[in-house]
């Protein structure tokens, strides 16, 4: 026990020491803090008196303290602890504590003698932060890095980094080879986390344009930290995305294209597919069950050359595996385990990829397949297994449609053949009566040649006294009637009026429009002997003389309205009576 003099000579200590002596019960109620406690956190140590020493440490050390607090009673050790609490001004003070028992009168007690390390703690937090992003430049490996200042100038870079972007000595020699829009939103991006203190780490992704012309992707992220001499620091690091934004954009226009008939599409997205997954040679081909083990490359290219278009035989290659409907990936080997591959192809080709070309019936149509002489890569592997689906569905849908073509070409020049060939002319309306088609008979027949009829109104053609019965078979054709059938007078190319037969009949066409097919034949001549024949008998009938026509047998075949009156009138006449039967004795 410590009195008079000596009591007051330690009570003088404690007050002037940097550190704070506290007693503690072994329930962890604070019984005595020394007066330096008032300095070192800006608190009376009458405020700490009877509370537990939880609940003056902040919430996070709570746990750990307790741990240790408990092995101290428990054990004896004596360690050093260490946690922090709030001053009255909420900063928060990081104390050193070592900590013992005692005992006292008998009673058993715990003391602490704790220590302000604050600045010790943050100017090893600082350098440790700025070691790790020193050493994160060293150890980065294959990924370009540096370090910058808030000005953006560039204080050190690793080797990756000047291979990358050569001659830049600032952030503004990289954007400055970037599109607009992106140099845009990374100079936003850069701006907010340099302008505090407390700004978060940024990332954003950019592509930058080489001397060469080629265009790559990175990744950046920098994070701020402080050097030796207080200044603010960013490190840069950059991760090479090329493959992966590749792969992006070929699968974004195979996906357009999947929306688009655009003419060429196939042959644009083969090159940027190739180029994406690492193909030295990729294949579009078409089968035939008719012709097993060949097919004909539909698009394709080889080390960056398009392919022609030729029928190639499949031998023992992978190909052939997925032409029948399997899909087949080799990752490494290809040349190895295939020795087709190396005989016939390239002993270089380490990899393959082929998806079987479908219908939506599920009938192969052909394949698409890719050889590489990489060894496929694991990352990525699903934007890689979607972007060669997709190219297949666009593949399979532009092979079965360029099929589909040449079947309609090959039919349609057997059609052209056969109207060429024709005497009737050959027409294609739509529902105003516009020719979109004409035949090559039309030339013959009308004067007019296919290129002039192709625009002209057909109605326009019909003779004024033959419009109304022209307005209505159309009318009827193409509301509900299969096919009618008119005979009218169309208009020659040299004035005169020719008389057609005609037959109609209507279809809706690939556009949903409707249309009508015209097949007219001449019926000129005919026209004309048939009101030559009308005319003869309409002047037979209305003469005065007695007309008879027999045949040989002297069966009558015709009698005109004269004869008949004069013979009516004396004998009925059967319509079958032979002239004798008709002309009787002494002329009656």
């Amino acid at each position: 026990m410590v009195r008079g003099r000596d009591a007051n000579r330690v009570d003088d200590l404690l007050r002037h020491a940097a550190e704070v002596v506290i007693e503690l019960a072994l329930d962890g109620r604070i019984l005595f803090v020394s007066d330096a406690v008032e300095n070192m956190l800006a608190r009376p140590a009458s405020s700490f008196i009877g509370r537990s020493f939880l609940e003056v440490i902040v919430p996070e050390d709570r746990e750990h303290t307790l741990s240790v607090f408990q092995k101290v009673v428990t054990t004896g050790i004596e360690p050093l602890v260490r946690f922090r609490m709030l001053r009255s001004d909420a900063l928060r003070v990081e104390l050193e504590t070592s900590v013992r028992t005692f005992e006292s009168d008998g009673n058993r007690r715990v003391v602490a003698v704790a220590r302000d390390i604050t600045q010790q703690a943050a100017e090893i937090a600082v350098t440790g932060q700025r070691d790790y992003y020193y050493r994160t430049l060293v150890e980065s490996g294959t990924r370009p890095a540096a370090v910058v200042d808030s000005n953006g100038d560039i204080l050190f870079s690793n080797r990756n980094f000047k291979s990358a972007f050569v001659r830049a000595q600032n952030l503004n020699d990289v954007y400055i080879r970037m599109p607009d829009e992106v140099r845009r939103v990374l100079e936003n991006a850069w701006y907010e986390s340099n302008r505090s203190e407390s700004s978060q780490p940024g990332v954003a992704d950019f592509s930058y344009l080489h001397d060469d012309g080629s265009i790559s992707w990175y990744a950046a992220s920098w994070n701020a930290f402080q050097d030796d001499d207080g200044q603010r620091r960013f490190a840069w690091v950059y991760d090479d995305i090329t493959p992966r934004k590749r792969v992006e954009i070929a699968l974004r226009s195979v996906a357009e294209s999947l929306t688009v008939d655009e003419t060429g599409s196939i042959e644009r997205n083969i090159h940027l597919v190739a180029q994406a997954l690492g193909f030295e040679r990729f294949v579009v081909a078409r089968v035939t069950p008719d012709d097993p083990g060949f097919a004909t490359i539909f698009a394709g290219v080889e080390h960056g050359r398009s392919l022609a278009q030729e029928r190639i035989p499949l031998y023992d290659l992978p190909d052939l595996t997925v032409s029948q409907g399997e899909t087949c990936v080799f990752p490494s080997g290809v040349a190895r385990l295939v020795p087709s591959v190396a005989e016939y192809l390239s002993p270089t080709y380490e990899s393959y990829s082929g998806i079987p070309l479908r219908r939506s019936d599920g009938t192969i149509i052909g394949f698409v397949s890719g050889y590489s002489s990489s060894v496929a890569a694991d990352a990525d592997a699903e934007l890689t297994r979607s972007l060669l689906t997709a190219f297949a569905t666009q593949a399979a849908a532009t092979a079965y449609r360029q099929h589909a073509n040449e079947e309609i070409r090959a039919t349609r020049d057997r059609f052209e053949v056969l109207a060429a060939q024709a005497h009737e002319i050959l027409l294609e309306i739509d529902q105003l009566g516009t020719v979109l088609y004409a035949s090559a008979a039309s030339e013959a027949v009308l004067g007019y040649t296919p290129e002039d009829m192709i625009g002209k109104s057909l109605p326009t053609l019909v003779h004024p006294e033959d419009r109304k019965a022209n307005r209505a078979s159309q009318a009827q054709l193409f509301t509900g009637d299969d096919r009618t059938y008119i005979v009218n007078r169309i208009l020659h190319a040299d004035g005169h009026w020719c008389w057609l037969e005609s037959r109609t009949s209507p279809f809706t066409a690939s556009d949903g429009s409707p249309r009508a097919l015209i097949l007219s034949r001449d019926v000129t001549d005919q026209r004309h002997s048939e009101l030559g024949r009308d005319l003869l008998y309409h002047v037979v009938q209305s003469g005065a003389d007695l007309v008879f026509v027999c045949e040989t047998d002297t069966r009558l075949v015709f009698a005109n309205e004269p004869a008949m009156r004069r013979l009516s009138a004396q004998v009925p006449v059967p319509s079958d009576a032979s002239q004798d039967q008709v002309i009787r004795p002494g002329g009656q």
